[in-house]
């Protein structure tokens, strides 16, 4: 028998053999559309990831229907299957500009972020007289009401 490794090696061999049939079907089957059809396609999902996603709904359905999977196995397995791409390439979910929007936060994280000349924290008396002040203003635009 072999071992439950081997089986998942076979098993993703053969679902990404069956993928790039499937894109190939999808695409090949959007040659065929009408522009006008094709355009609008494009403008709501982008036509062959709507298509793909829609195929592989059907898919999913059919294997929650007729095996004893749930859609929280498959998440389970989605889930377990990115982070092991993460650790193959830590970049691969990363988007274009993603970068940049990583150095920022990591600037905000500096706590010489800001006023470089003054270096303050934040307690529990700082909080307690922002309240105070709030309820200062609510009294006065109460007595502004009354007049």
């Amino acid at each position: 028998m072999a071992k439950p490794t081997e089986k998942i090696i076979e098993a993703l061999t053969q679902l990404m053999e069956a993928f790039g049939e499937l894109r190939d079907s999808v695409e090949e089957g959007e040659e065929g559309e009408d522009e006008n059809e094709s355009e609008l396609e494009d403008e709501e999902e982008g036509g062959e990831q709507s298509g793909l996603v829609s195929e592989f709904k059907t898919a999913l359905d059919s294997v929650i229907e007729t095996e004893d999977y749930s859609p929280d196995d498959f998440a389970s397995l989605i889930s377990s299957l990115t982070e092991a791409l993460e650790e193959v390439d830590p970049t691969i979910f990363e988007e274009e500009g993603e970068d940049e929007d990583e150095e920022y936060e990591e600037d905000e994280d500096n706590e010489d972020y800001g006023d470089e000349d003054e270096d303050y924290e934040l307690d529990e008396d700082d909080l307690d007289e922002d309240e105070d002040e709030d309820e200062d203003e609510d009294d006065l635009d109460e007595d502004e009401d009354e007049d």
